[in-house]
């Protein structure tokens, strides 16, 4: 940690997590990463990119059963308050509710707003390669496979430039360069038994974008 370096190997993804943050209708089943590894500057954070690196990833979905749509759908009970609770702040009857200014508080909005500008700086440069990736989505009739080699987001300045870049312009801007190698889309059918028989030519092929 102290070098700067933290290293992840053979990393399995919560697949219930993986499902309820996308929400697709489709079942996770199986998702993998071989390697996670994350460079911190930790002399130099506001001046050098955090660096994010996954490396062999797969991913592997299916359409959802009958029985996977019962369980993906719990029934909500849906909460409320108290009808004879009292909210803070609320005014009584023959008075008013009043906020009272505590000594110190402006500078504490000062500290506050500073850490969250420094905090958005870091954030908005960090820099993130997922190298290796296979994504599988399985159906009864076909296999749908997508693939690359490398997806680079890389923080530039305003002139495209790779760079540790603040916030430009009135809307405070990022801009970033998305770079994908090697793209393959396979779209095959299943035979009987659920497997690929017969693998037909890629919709495309190690494509760059």
């Amino acid at each position: 940690l102290w070098g700067g370096e933290l290293v992840f190997k053979n990393v399995e993804l919560r697949l219930d997590v993986l499902q309820e943050e996308l929400g697709l209708p489709i079942v996770f089943t199986r998702g993998f990463v071989q390697e996670l590894k994350v460079y911190l500057p930790l002399a130099n954070l506001l001046r050098e990119n955090i660096k994010i690196t996954l490396s062999n990833i797969e991913v592997i979905s299916q359409t959802p059963t009958q029985w996977d749509t019962a369980k993906q759908s719990p029934e909500k009970t849906p909460s409320g308050d108290d009808g004879g609770s009292t909210k803070a702040g609320t005014p009584t009857k023959g008075g008013s509710a009043r906020t009272m200014a505590t000594p110190g508080e402006g500078e504490q909005e000062g500290q506050q707003g500073w850490v969250r500008t420094m905090l958005q700086k870091i954030t908005s440069n960090i820099s993130v390669e997922i190298n290796n990736v296979v994504i599988k989505y399985i159906t009864e009739q076909y296999t749908s496979s997508f693939s690359w080699k490398s997806l680079s987001v890389t923080p530039t300045n305003s002139s495209w430039i790779p760079a540790f870049a603040e916030a430009e312009g009135p809307h405070k801007s990022c801009f970033k360069v998305v770079s994908l190698r090697d793209a393959t889309w396979c779209l095959d059918a299943n035979d009987s038994h659920g497997r690929v028989a017969f693998f037909e030519p890629p919709l495309f092929n190690r494509e760059n974008v």
